[in-house]
This record gives C-alpha cells, sequence and structure tokens, in this order.
C-alpha cells in the first residue's frame, strides 16, 4: 500500500483491514491489487467479508448495496447525529454492532445474579464493575446509546437479585426496581454504567433528574417538575438571564437541549402559557389565569355520547380543573357548545326538524331528566368544595345512568 497507493489511508488489526478510496473505480483497483498481492503470499481474500462500501451520509445520498460493515465489534453505517447547532443530520459512524451486543448480554446472563443472595451490592458491584469499566471506555467512544440495551438488562437482573434476596422485596419486582433506582441516586457511583447520564440505562434517569432538581433550583429559586414543562419566576431580569443561562449549561452537562421555540423570557403583563392555563398580570391588578383558548378548542371537539354517563365525569373533571381560574366565560360556551351539539344528534337519530330536536333536548331534559352534568353554578364534585349543599333528592349532581330519551 505505501508504495502502489500511498495516498489512500488504510487501517489492519491482523487479519482485517479498511483501505479509504474516494471513488469507486479507485476501490475496485485497490482490491484487485490487494487480491494479487495475497496470491503472491499463498493467500486470499474471504469472498464474503470483502466488499466494496458505499459510506452514505448527508452529502453522499445515492443507493447502493453495501452501506455498512463491521469492524473490531463496530458497525459503520449511516446514524443521525446532531451538531454543535443542535441540528440533526445523517452520519456515517460507528457503534457497537449487534453481534458484540449480544455477546455482552450473553455474558451478563452468565453472571447468574439473581442467584447470588449471599452477596451484597457492593460486593456484586467490586467483582464486576471492572468487566463493565472496561465494556463502557471500549464500545462506549461511539455513539453510547447502542449499550442501552444491555446496561438495561443488567438493572433488571439487579432487581431480581433484590427479590430474592431481601424479604420485603420478594415476589414484588416492581418493589425491587424502585430499590434499585433509590440506590442508584444515593450512589451513582456505585456501578458503572449508572454514571452514563441521562437515558442511559433504566436507573440513570432518577440520578439526572435529582442532579438538575438541586442544581437549577438553587441557582433559580423553584422546585422543577419532573415533566418536559418547566417555569422559573425571578424578581428581575438580570436574574432570570442568570437562571437560563445555568438552566442551558445544566442540560448540555446531561445532553439535552432547550426547545428554544417554546422557551422564553418574558413579563407578567405580557403573559404566558402553562399545563392549559394562560397566566397575565394587568397593570395595578393580581395575576389572573383563564383556560386556554387552544384548550377550549380541544374540549369541544370532544364528541357527544349515546350514554350520558360517561360525559358526565369528563365535563366533571374538566369543571373542577378549571374552576380554579375565571372560567364563567370559556365553561358557559362549552355547555351551549354542548347543547347544540346534543341537538344535533337527537335531529340525526330522530330523523326529526330542529324545533322538534330542541323540544327533545331542552334543558329541563337535559339537566333534570337525562342528569346530565350542570357546570355552570357548580364549584366541584367534592363536598368541601361546594356553594351549598346539594337539596335532598337533588340528583342532578353527579354520574348516575341516563334516562332514555323518547
Amino acid at each position: 500500500m505505501a508504495k502502489r497507493y500511498p495516498k489512500l489511508p488504510f487501517e489492519r488489526f491482523a487479519d482485517d483491514a479498511i483501505v479509504h478510496c474516494r471513488t469507486e473505480k479507485e476501490a475496485q483497483e485497490a482490491r484487485a491489487a490487494i487480491a494479487a498481492r495475497l496470491r503472491e503470499c499463498g493467500l486470499e481474500l474471504h469472498p464474503e467479508k470483502t466488499k466494496v462500501v458505499y459510506c452514505k451520509d448527508e452529502d453522499r445520498r445515492r443507493t447502493y448495496p453495501n452501506e455498512k460493515f463491521d469492524f473490531l465489534g463496530y458497525t459503520f453505517r449511516p446514524r443521525r447525529s446532531k451538531n454543535r447547532e443542535g441540528k440533526f443530520f445523517i452520519n456515517f459512524s460507528p457503534a457497537a454492532s449487534d453481534q458484540a451486543v449480544k455477546a455482552l448480554r450473553a455474558e451478563i446472563r452468565n453472571w447468574n445474579l439473581h442467584l447470588r443472595s449471599d452477596k451484597s451490592i457492593e460486593d456484586l458491584s467490586r467483582m464486576f464493575n471492572p468487566i463493565l469499566r472496561g465494556w463502557l471506555q471500549y464500545y462506549g467512544r461511539f455513539y453510547r446509546s447502542a449499550l442501552y440495551p444491555p446496561m438495561r438488562q443488567l438493572d433488571r437482573l439487579l432487581a431480581r437479585w433484590a427479590d430474592r434476596k431481601y424479604k420485603k422485596l420478594r415476589r414484588h419486582l416492581c418493589r425491587a426496581t424502585h430499590w434499585v433506582a433509590r440506590i442508584s441516586r444515593r450512589d451513582p457511583k456505585l456501578w458503572a454504567h449508572w454514571q452514563m447520564g441521562v437515558r442511559r440505562g433504566s436507573m440513570a434517569g432518577a440520578v439526572c433528574a435529582e442532579t438538575f432538581k438541586h442544581g437549577s433550583a438553587r441557582a433559580s429559586g423553584c422546585d422543577p417538575p419532573g415533566a418536559t414543562h418547566l417555569v422559573l419566576l425571578a424578581r428581575t431580569e438580570q436574574q432570570a438571564r442568570i437562571a437560563w443561562d445555568q438552566l442551558q449549561r445544566e442540560f448540555a452537562e446531561l445532553h439535552l437541549v432547550v426547545n428554544q421555540k417554546e422557551s422564553r423570557l418574558t413579563k407578567l403583563e405580557e403573559g404566558f402559557a402553562f399545563l392549559g392555563f394562560e397566566f397575565r398580570k394587568a397593570r395595578g391588578r393580581m395575576l389572573l389565569t383563564w383556560p386556554r383558548t387552544k384548550a377550549c378548542c380541544n374540549i369541544r371537539r370532544r364528541p357527544v355520547t349515546a350514554v350520558l354517563r360517561k360525559l358526565n365525569p369528563v365535563l366533571n373533571g374538566w369543571c373542577t380543573y378549571f374552576r380554579v381560574a375565571t372560567a364563567t366565560g370559556g365553561i358557559t360556551k362549552w355547555t351551549g357548545r354542548y347543547g347544540a351539539k346534543w341537538q344535533l344528534w337527537l335531529r340525526r337519530k330522530h330523523q326529526c326538524a330542529g324545533g322538534a330536536a330542541r323540544g327533545r333536548g331542552n334543558y329541563h331534559v337535559l339537566h333534570e331528566r337525562c342528569r346530565l352534568y350542570r357546570m355552570v353554578g357548580k364549584v366541584s364534585h367534592l363536598g368541601g368544595l361546594r356553594r351549598k349543599p346539594p337539596e335532598e333528592g337533588d340528583r342532578r349532581v353527579g354520574c348516575g345512568k341516563s334516562a332514555p330519551v323518547r
């Protein structure tokens, strides 16, 4: 190679080699030259393992029969990657091969962790942590997410081990899984794969959630939730920008990206949306909250079913949730919307005119005879939140069976 093709880079390990070429013609010439040289030495190329591979990526978008190959336990093929600006693209990159991952899972099964009840979790860590660390250092150099399945299998085996070892966890695999999760949050350095980061192993998400919780909570003075939506409250714009920069740095350490389209710095006078509510403060007035227009549209699109007892829990839940804000206007619109849909259903069911449908589905029939939940005038279905106790024999509140409508 150094004499005939000095400009072509190549790598070799034992009897495996890779030659990098720019064109298909150059690759075929190099393959023929290598085959001729090996015949002079009494050797030959393997007919199945020797092939010309097209390195497909964002710039090379053609289609060829061979677009991937294995080398030293890695599979090189087109994969989805992310650049420094946070945009995704197709890159020809390596990751642990399927055969290597299968071998790792077989080796983990051969450890028989669930049968080692005489050992503590610290003893198991000392026994198998060096092997795990070697796997992570070798196969985790590129595209570490390929190691998630075997590491999740190891966490499941640890849960089975805890289920057999401790009497309180016996025959409670879910409880044993949560026990292992608590151990991973308390001592993430106990096992090597617990330090892989977010979404790396089934127990690592709790570790990263705790790190995010304590770090950004101290910086912004809030307690962030476990979901993906977050609101940071600050007294000044400078404090808000400092908390915003701290949050982005912590997300970058966890290999996460803040959605720039849905994230912004705003004032209470401008308002913001959160969990279906709109928050806004008028000048000289207190903070007001009301249901968003989008949430109201989603509610209005829900179909009216023939059996009203299936509809009552939904109306009851909406009323209970949105009643904490100024929702009189929205609830009135919902009531009128469902009244119109109910009349349309009656027209189609009985094939009658609009006037007859309004007579069949008037207020008395809907709320007193059919016991449709009346949202206007009701605070909640909870007894402690009612404005006044219901009258004896009043069956308009609740989710009872619907009376037939003739």
